[in-house]
């Protein structure tokens, strides 16, 4: 899943203080954002959101089904 692809900040970064491949010799020029914070966040928003239409086509279906009773 998604837990797999997520890299420690220092990799990201490519520091070489932190023992990254990048060209950053002073760590102090840059900063590390909560990229996987932001990350689990989107994925959170777009499980409930899945979850949400999931439901909305259910109570479609037996709405659907209902009628078909009503008919007949």
């Amino acid at each position: 899943m998604a837990a797999a692809s997520v890299r420690p900040y220092w990799e990201e970064c490519g520091s070489q203080r932190h023992g990254g491949a990048g060209q950053d010799t002073d760590h102090h020029t840059h900063t590390h954002t909560p990229v996987v914070e932001e990350e689990e966040e989107e994925e959170e928003e777009e499980e409930e959101e899945e979850e949400e239409e999931e439901e909305e086509e259910e109570e479609e279906e037996e709405e659907e089904e209902e009628e078909r009773e009503k008919d007949s």
